[in-house]
């Protein structure tokens, strides 16, 4: 039985790492720093076009 309660406490962590780990992974890619960095690849990349 405990072990039983172990397995179902292993699933519930590992669904619960998945939903938090999606769920910041779009706060990011929404966020305006996400903007940001984008800018500031663009600007490198036209800095230096061979790298």
């Amino acid at each position: 039985m405990s072990l039983f309660m172990v397995f179902l406490c292993l699933v519930g962590l590992g669904i619960l790492y998945i939903i938090i780990e999606t769920a910041v992974r779009r706060g990011l890619d929404s966020s305006k720093l996400s903007e940001r960095i984008e800018r500031l690849e663009d600007e490198l990349n036209k800095r230096n076009p061979n790298k």
